[in-house]
């Protein structure tokens, strides 16, 4: 039997995209057919009989035969619990004669994983890749942190010994290639989930409101919130920010309202993906995505946030960078990154003629139906049954 296991350190329950990547990353192989288990971090005190409630809850998905989430208690702060429960049901699968995919993008998880290769010949070892360390001279803020010289000594010495590894981006995939050609690699970007089309698409646009989602960075393009939401206020269009913590969206949003921007630019603290998907399908006609032009940005990151918008059918007004044009093609909105003016002229054209706003809408739900998270999956699954080849012919 062919096996899944998907390892995170995240938290279960976390607000933001990284625990829900992980889990959304895992149930796709589910979704295929194949039994799949996610193990994932928890509160010391967690009752593991809650996670199928949190399941539909926290993260509205139903529960699936084939899946199952192991939602492990943390209970040394020096050590990986999780890491350590994945590895005995490894074990324990390959002893009664199963092929099993392990997945990570945890470098400490990786390392665990590449000593079980020797014990089991069955195991394949994929490691998926959001960053780039082998080299740290794109990096700013120097000197750069021990972490990223940690992280760049793992991608150099460690990652090679993995069985492949899964790259978000062309250009990611290339810069890994460079060092380590010897390393099976693909490029696939995240997947989209599958939300019906929204009934009333012209109401969606009536509501002349903009959506942007994530953490609230400068190199995310805070300043240009406020700028825009500036330039939105005479057009009567809101912008509602949904991300960062509570302690600094209150700061923000008591800065918004001494600007003059009460009704007009809303800062919202990261929500659980259910409600947050209930309100992309309802309450917003459009999605922004003003990344800054950072190497990261530019080459190396899938935007969360763009792949919610698409799988909504939402007009996304983006920042030109190739990252963002890899996703969206045809269907994006294309903006200078630095310049507002041009990002306010886009909503307004879109938001105010029925036509475009319809045409567009249905190009970006065209595009998310070839990014499914399931269809993902499936050519992991299928690069994976490469490897055995690519080895024996090394």
């Amino acid at each position: 039997m062919l096996r899944t296991i998907w390892i995170s350190k995240q938290h279960w329950l976390k607000p933001g995209p990284m625990t829900y990547m992980g889990l959304l990353n895992a149930r796709a192989f589910a979704e295929n057919g194949i039994k799949t288990e996610f193990f994932v971090r928890a509160k010391k005190h967690y009752d593991a009989a809650n996670t199928g409630q949190d399941l539909s809850a926290f993260y509205g998905l139903s529960v699936h035969a084939n899946f199952t989430v192991h939602c492990v208690p943390e209970t040394h702060t020096w050590k990986r619990d999780v890491y350590k429960a994945a590895v005995v049901k490894i074990l324990a699968y390959h002893d009664e004669g199963d092929e099993i995919i392990a997945a990570t993008r945890e470098y400490g998880a990786l390392a665990l994983l590449i000593k079980l290769k020797n014990r089991c010949p069955r195991l394949k070892v994929l490691f998926e890749s959001h960053n780039y360390f082998i080299n740290l001279k794109h990096l700013d803020h120097r000197p750069w942190p021990i972490s990223r010289w940690r992280s760049s000594w793992v991608e150099r010495h460690q990652l090679v010994k993995a069985d492949g590894l899964v790259c978000l981006t062309e250009h990611q995939r290339a810069l890994y290639q460079h060092w380590l050609p010897q390393l099976p690699t693909i490029a696939l970007p995240l997947g989209c989930l599958d939300f019906p089309m929204h009934p009333d698409i012209e109401h969606r646009r009536s509501l002349r409101r903009v959506a942007y989602i994530g953490h609230l960075y400068d190199y995310k393009g805070l300043e240009l919130f406020f700028q825009l939401a500036q330039s939105l206020k005479p057009l009567n269009i809101q912008l509602h920010i949904f991300g960062g913590y509570p302690d600094e969206v209150l700061a923000l949003q008591q800065r918004a309202n001494q600007e003059g921007l009460a009704e007009f630019l809303f800062f919202k603290a990261f929500i659980e993906p259910k409600a947050l998907h209930e309100i992309l399908q309802n309450d917003i006609s459009l999605g922004l995505a003003p990344l800054q032009d950072t190497y990261y940005n530019r080459y190396l990151t899938c935007p969360v946030k763009v792949l919610d918008f698409m799988a909504h059918g939402l007009p996304i007004t983006a920042s030109e960078l190739p990252s963002i044009r890899d996703l969206l093609r045809e269907a994006g909105i294309y903006c200078n990154s630095h310049n507002v003016n041009e990002f306010a002229e886009q909503i307004q054209q879109l938001l105010n003629d029925k036509k475009a706003y319809a045409r567009v809408s249905h190009a970006t739900y065209k595009r998310a139906r070839e990014l499914q998270w399931p269809m993902r999956a499936q050519r992991l699954v299928e690069f994976t049954a490469t490897l055995s080849q690519y080895a024996l012919s090394n």
